[in-house]
């Protein structure tokens, strides 16, 4: 008996935990399935609200902080206080800053004619010093850089701001760059001048996004070019008449991209985009000039990363201005070659001067005129990348890509190739203008074809943080046969 009541006390005591444990279980479910709420206050202005309407959906809901999405139904509770809300200020950290080689035209993808022309090569391999400063958020983004020949003979620099809060982007530049040239003097046919060239550039540009892919583009500038001559004799110490030129300008440009890139130099997609450019030149009165051009490139995967890339691009200046292209080499020439060979129309009324590449397998100015067109296409193979299994942690290895090319272009003045103005197809012969008697000048026009072409093949890769380009072309100029000797061109450019 006595055994049977010690072992019926511990079950009364069991029993009287488990009525407990239930009783604040129940105690404890209450204050959630109640219908009521709990709010909590925090020191941020905001507060943390328990909201049971229902005991099948249990809310709980932040206050005050600007929370509006669909799973909070409903919102209650202490309203945003602004005396301790602390407001956002643009605090600007340094970004990046950047030392490095580049032979590339900033900004200015046009040199003046009058000043520097008939002539065009890319600057220097130079040092070039880029900074960016950001604030935290983005917003605000403030670039600059310095460029510095090794001649130390002039220099560059710039400084933009770009405000990217909005979805319409603008941007403030200012550009400046000082440079020794030469150039041919309009009172001496046979004498050379040299000069400095300074010229200012500013521009207050905006981009607005349609939508992922495309965007509308538009800037206005002024520019103000100058060059001095040197006074190095007689003659140029009797020479006032500097050349200065004041233009203003506008660019209005559509981009639509719908590629991707797969790795560095490989794409796949479709894009292109399309510009119109206003010049107008204040100090005459009438010198206006309009140019307007394209670009589109098709971006095809073959296999794995193997890329085939085609591009067709074209440029047309016209008015009382215009714009001499010159057909030939590629863009970031380090070592370039200028033909002299080739006459440029100098009754053109020429305003600026541009490359029109790409065109392997013949120098710069193997054509020239107003207006151009090229296509290329390339089959890019990265080699080691295609063949490995795994990544390669070697930017070498990774980046280097075999590339085989066929290029095909013109550049002409008129409305078409074969028109017979153009300055290819003329040749002026002057029999008495060596010994200096009266010649008799003869000029001859004769067929010639506009078109060249020229195919190739080479390497890309990654050296030293630099993505080099290394490319052997041989060009084929109408009925004349192939050139037996490859060109080559070495540059740091990208893509075509």
């Amino acid at each position: 008996m006595s055994a049977n009541q010690n072992t019926s006390a511990p079950n009364s005591n069991q029993q009287q935990n488990n009525t407990e444990l239930i009783d604040l279980k129940q105690s404890m479910d209450s204050l959630f399935n109640e219908k009521t709420k709990y709010q909590f206050d925090t020191q941020y202005g905001y507060s943390i609200n328990i909201n049971n309407a229902d005991s099948s959906n249990r809310i709980i809901g932040f206050e005050g902080i600007g929370l509006n999405t669909t799973s909070v139904p409903s919102i209650q509770g202490q309203k945003f206080n602004p005396v301790l809300a602390v407001p956002y200020k643009a605090r600007f950290t340094s970004n990046y800053l950047v030392t490095s080689l580049d032979n590339s035209l900033a900004f200015q993808n046009y040199t003046n004619f009058n000043i520097s022309g008939p002539v065009f090569n890319y600057p220097d391999l130079n040092g070039m010093i880029t900074f960016g400063i950001t604030d935290i958020m983005e917003d605000h983004r403030i670039v600059g850089g310095l460029r510095i020949p090794s001649s130390f003979a002039g220099s560059e620099e710039f400084v933009s701001y770009s405000n990217l809060k909005h979805r319409l982007d603008y941007r403030f530049l200012f550009y400046r760059k000082s440079d020794q040239v030469q150039f041919a003097d309009p009172a001496n046919p046979f004498g050379v001048l040299n000069a400095k060239l300074k010229s200012n550039y500013a521009e207050i540009g905006a981009s607005y996004p349609i939508d992922i892919t495309k965007a509308i583009k538009g800037s206005i500038g002024f520019r103000n070019d100058k060059g001095i001559v040197s006074l190095t004799d007689q003659q140029t110490e009797n020479r006032t008449n500097d050349i200065r030129e004041n233009w203003g300008s506008a660019r209005l440009e559509f981009v639509h991209d719908k590629s991707k890139e797969v790795q560095m130099n490989i794409r796949d997609g479709f894009r292109y985009k399309m510009f119109f450019e206003y010049f107008r030149n204040f100090s005459e009165k009438r010198a206006n000039l309009y140019n307007i051009g394209y670009d589109v490139r098709h971006y095809f995967i073959l296999h794995k990363n193997i890329l085939w890339a085609n591009r067709i691009s074209g440029a047309s200046s016209f008015g009382q201005r215009k714009i001499a292209y010159y057909l030939g080499g590629v863009d970031s020439w380090i070592n370039p070659k200028f033909d002299n060979t080739i006459p440029v129309d100098q009754n053109n009324n020429y305003a600026f001067q541009a490359i029109a590449t790409n065109m392997r397998g013949f120098p710069i100015n193997t054509r020239n005129g107003n207006s151009f067109m090229v296509i290329n296409s390339e089959l890019r193979v990265p080699l080691f990348s295609y063949l490995a299994k795994k990544p390669l942690k070697s930017p070498f290895l990774n980046n280097f890509q075999i590339v085989g090319f066929f290029d095909i272009g013109s550049a002409y003045k008129g409305l078409t190739p074969f028109a017979e103005e153009n300055p290819f197809s003329t040749e002026i012969i002057s029999p008495g203008a060596n010994n200096g008697t009266n010649p008799v000048v003869v000029t001859v026009n004769y067929f010639r074809n506009p078109t060249v072409f020229g195919f190739g093949g080479g390497f890309r890769t990654t050296l030293l943080g630099y993505f080099f380009r290394v490319d052997a072309g041989w060009g084929k100029d109408g009925q004349s046969a192939v050139n037996p000797k490859p060109l080559w061109y070495l540059s740091l450019s990208k893509d075509f």
